[in-house]
């Protein structure tokens, strides 16, 4: 049996929608506009040859597949799809984030972090920040929500990242299902006034808590410590000076 008919048996037990071309290559659609396709080039090794191909979703021009890589089993052929189709839910989701395409968060305008795209922040309450940071290192994107409040050390261009530097924090969990996430990120705006004056008012009445007093004087660097011990010498001499006294 062909390597390319292995990897479509592979593909159906994973659930995974594809087509099977007249030359021997598989093809499966990744976006409307974007495929992914293995062409068999060795039946005994075996191996495949991994190509993009793109269409143009307004005029409809198709470009030519670009090779990506080369797959060496099932598995790998498996595996390199999910890897796609993850990037394509973080790549979608992260834009209905920016857009505010779902009415649950047309309210928050959320912008990605210069350094890491995966980690998006939008401003709630007064002075606080929701942030998502999105991992997309397995074959199953998640996205950890986080509701915090930076402290006065933080400059107001790190503020919205300021996780390391925030002075009060709250974990409003990590998710798989983003449709879940996008109804907690609606609630956590709504919250987000309640929520920021509680933190702040928590973090004030650790600041003024009063100074603890040692007054049994134990920090004392002159407390007296317990009476030296005498080695032999000195109380033999003592006890005859105490006879020649007698």
């Amino acid at each position: 049996m062909s390597f390319f008919a292995d990897i479509a048996r592979a593909l159906d037990a994973a659930s995974i929608e594809y087509r099977v071309g007249n030359d021997d290559h598989v093809m499966v659609p990744i976006t409307s506009g974007v495929e992914v396709q293995f062409v068999e080039i060795d039946p005994v090794v075996p191996a495949a040859n991994v190509y993009i191909a793109a269409v143009d979703d307004q005029t409809g021009e198709e470009f030519a597949p670009e090779l990506v890589g080369v797959v060496f089993s099932t598995d790998d052929a498996v595996t390199t799809i999910e890897r796609y189709i993850t990037t394509d839910l973080v790549v979608t989701f992260i834009r209905d984030l920016m857009e505010g395409t779902d009415e649950r968060i047309q309210d928050l305008d959320f912008a990605q972090n210069h350094e890491d795209p995966n980690v998006l922040s939008a401003e709630v309450g007064d002075n606080s920040y929701l942030l998502v940071l999105i991992d997309d290192s397995g074959t199953e994107p998640e996205a950890r929500v986080i509701f915090e409040v930076p402290n006065d050390d933080a400059e107001e261009d790190e503020a919205a990242w300021a996780v390391p530097l925030t002075s009060e924090v709250l974990e409003l969990g990590t998710y798989t299902d983003f449709d879940r996430l996008l109804d907690v990120l609606e609630l956590a705006s709504e919250h987000a006034g309640n929520w920021e004056r509680a933190l702040s008012q928590s973090a004030h009445a650790v600041e003024d808590e009063p100074e603890v007093y040692d007054i049994f004087g134990l920090d004392d660097e002159d407390v007296v410590g317990p009476p030296p011990v005498l080695d032999e010498d000195e109380d033999e001499d003592d006890e005859v000076e105490s006879d020649e006294t007698r």
